[in-house]
């Protein structure tokens, strides 16, 4: 990509806390507008645990991921809409914590807006107009100036804490809150077994998702392999005991087993 365009990049990390010591995972990419957000979003969906539940009211099992996945959309797209382009400093981040997930972009809110206006309906002040009707013309945004308090609608109605709106340092933070912590088995407590970096990704997704079924968990690796090729990196990874499956084999589900 040509040096005018090196702003277009975000950084994405997993760590277990803000010190940012313990690293589990890193991704970082220069690319469009909606590589970006494609990129950032199966970064948080493959780190991200989902529960299931089940409602009086209906029959089907109810999955949750811990966090609403179009809030995290709305606050990926927000950062790249909202980004100031004209600085080289800085790039758009995306951290996931054992507490909390936070994106920030560079850029401090435009056209006057303060953090106070977010959270209630407020005129839409857009630094990146070209791209904002982009992403509206894809009908990944329904309106302009309702972002911030979409993404306050969808965590109440998971009953998440609230999200922080903030301005930090030179930029625009996001900051969500998750209702316990979530924990991801480390890729250092496998790595001594000569692990490939398919096999780490299959063993990070089962740690914070749980028991998948071969085409659940096809359906979360990056660049998906075929089934068949999945199921015997899955039989290498139970030889070596670090995985198992459970239940019939018309509904298998695979395990990460805890050390």
């Amino acid at each position: 990509m040509p040096a005018d365009f090196s702003q277009c990049f975000i950084r994405m990390g997993r760590f277990v806390d803000e010190t940012m010591d313990d690293v589990i995972d890193s991704k970082q990419l220069r690319g469009n507008a909606f590589q970006i957000l494609n990129e950032a979003v199966d970064f948080v969906r493959r780190h991200l645990p989902i529960s299931s539940r089940y409602d009086s009211s209906q029959l089907e099992r109810i999955d949750e991921m811990a966090l609403p996945p179009l809030a995290i959309r709305e606050a990926i797209i927000n950062a790249i809409c909202h980004r100031d382009y004209s600085s080289r400093a800085g790039d758009i981040s995306l951290y996931i914590f054992n507490d909390s997930l936070e994106i920030h972009n560079i850029g401090h809110l435009y056209g006057g807006l303060t953090i106070d206006q977010l959270r209630v309906k407020h005129p839409s002040r857009r630094r990146n107009e070209r791209i904002a009707q982009v992403f509206h013309a894809r009908k990944f945004i329904d309106r302009f100036g309702g972002g911030t308090r979409r993404i306050l609608r969808l965590c109440a109605e998971q009953a998440l804490p609230e999200p922080v709106f903030s301005e930090e340092g030179d930029g625009f933070q996001i900051k969500f809150f998750f209702k316990e912590p979530i924990g991801a088995r480390k890729e250092s407590q496998v790595i001594e077994q000569d692990l490939s970096p398919r096999q780490i990704e299959i063993i990070n997704i089962l740690g914070t998702q749980g028991g998948l079924t071969t085409k659940m968990l096809r359906d979360n690796l990056t660049n998906p392999p075929t089934e068949r090729w999945l199921r015997d990196e899955l039989k290498t990874l139970s030889k070596k005991e670090i995985v198992r499956a459970e239940g019939a084999t018309t509904n298998r589900k695979w395990i990460l087993i805890k050390k």
